[in-house]
């Protein structure tokens, strides 16, 4: 922890009601020493209306009490972090809860329940659905008398919310939208979890942009931006510009979702989270190819050769295949683009993703018009024309089916309309929220 606790967490901190994941966060910066810090605490210790001093055995009894219910804290989130851990490996074995142990610690159950559901959101999203709510089944199971009547607000609003992100994910946007309600409703009645609050609202912010309701989406980033600045947490703040930089991509304007992602990317830290790092060049790079500012997006791609490999992770070397397939047509290299896409498709094929496989196959046929290969670019669009209809996609996404399917059969289409038709359905792929926001408990 680099950032400062304010005069108000200080406070809380000396009557332990930070939550347990903060309070570990205060306990390291005091310990670093931090002078300001130590002495603000000191003013926290002194009751609101003394006037004299407190003595100094006071003070470090006091103090001795907070850092012992701290560390007793940090030592219960571990035992809780590894029993969790060890209840995912389970369920991603058998995801039925049946075939977990019979005594358990039902918070660590939670975790792991959710930690599940995030794994499955590309996979499955029914899945993941079902998982969030057996999440919420085991909240609801918890009597207030376990773990107190806020405490327990608090965990019933973070499963609800986290349920509200799953059916936002399978495209079940009412459901989500009531889901997010109950959160925020539940959230209110806790402990004033303000990261629980702020969780919330990205989410409400993710589920706005789905609906393509992006004024919205931007004003809820705005102050999920605005707060983690004010808590000195540039890493955070940084992935919150990225989040509205694609959404400004969203609404076409290019340039600035280009300067927002550059700037969000720079405030990250890598180390603190290669994966979320990773996805920020790589959104970059699709907004610089969308705008057609390929010496740039090849720059950046250069750049981070090493760094954007996500290892085992064969959908997002995919990905990055399909990026260099592109370079190479900006670049006239187009019977290299044309082996790229048919390779990056047959991939996508093997590992069952469609829409990713009809996104390739337009790829390819904008390769093969540029070759003047006709029949075999109407060929590949029409198969990906087929690949899309046969999935559920968003209303503007489909739009761009029915205009790219009439464009070929009146022998209109050119690599740069076939190009600017694909936009939509490239963006209706990404799910930023997905990609960017884990999960509380799957952080630090």
């Amino acid at each position: 922890m680099t950032d400062h606790p304010g005069s108000e967490e200080l406070s809380a901190f000396v009557r332990g009601e930070l939550p347990a994941s903060r309070m570990r966060d205060v306990v390291r910066h005091l310990l670093l020493p931090c002078p300001p810090c130590a002495a603000i605490l000191g003013e926290a210790l002194q009751p609101a209306v003394a006037r004299e001093p407190v003595p100094e055995d006071e003070y470090d009894a006091a103090l001795d009490r907070a850092l012992q219910k701290a560390l007793l804290q940090e030592e219960s989130l571990r035992r809780r972090k590894a029993e969790a851990r060890r209840l995912e490996e389970i369920l991603a074995r058998d995801s039925s809860v049946r075939g977990l142990p019979r005594e358990t610690d039902p918070l660590a159950l939670i975790d792991a329940l959710l930690a599940r559901s995030w794994a499955l959101r590309y996979d499955d999203p029914r899945q993941m659905v079902q998982l969030a709510e057996e999440a919420v089944k085991q909240a609801q199971s918890l009597v207030a008398r376990e773990i107190g009547v806020p405490q327990r607000a608090d965990l019933l609003g973070r499963t609800w919310a986290e349920m509200g992100n799953a059916l936002r994910v399978a495209d079940r946007y009412q459901d989500a939208e009531e889901a997010l309600s109950k959160a925020r409703q539940l959230s209110e009645q806790g402990t004033g979890d303000e990261f629980l609050e702020i969780r919330i609202t990205e989410l409400e912010a993710s589920l706005a942009a789905d609906r393509r309701e992006l004024d919205v989406a931007q004003v809820k980033l705005t102050r999920v931006f605005r707060f983690y600045r004010s808590r000195r947490n540039q890493h955070l703040a940084g992935r919150t510009l990225i989040l509205k930089g694609l959404y400004t991509d969203y609404a076409g304007c290019e340039d600035e979702a280009i300067r927002l992602l550059r700037q969000g990317r720079a405030m990250l830290d890598p180390a603190c989270d290669p994966d979320l790092h990773h996805c920020a060049v790589y959104n970059e790079m699709l907004c610089l190819l969308g705008a057609g500012r390929y010496a740039e997006a090849r720059q950046l791609r250069m750049e981070g050769s090493r760094e954007l490999s996500w290892g085992e992770d064969r959908v997002n070397e995919l990905r990055l295949q399909a990026i260099d397939g592109c370079l190479d047509v900006a670049d006239g290299k187009l019977a290299q683009a044309e082996a790229v896409f048919r390779e990056v498709k047959q991939g996508f094929l093997e590992l069952n993703r469609s829409y990713l496989a009809a996104l390739a196959s337009l790829e390819l046929a904008g390769a093969l018009l540029r070759r003047g290969r006709w029949v075999e670019a109407k060929d590949e669009a029409l198969e990906a024309i087929a690949m899309f209809k046969a999935l559920r996609i968003e209303v503007e996404a489909y739009a761009s089916v029915l205009v790219l399917r009439e464009s070929f059969e009146l022998r209109m289409v050119t690599p740069a309309l076939l190009h600017e038709i694909a936009g939509p359905l490239r963006r209706a792929e990404r799910d930023p929220v997905a990609a960017l926001i884990p999960p509380p408990s799957l952080r630090g």
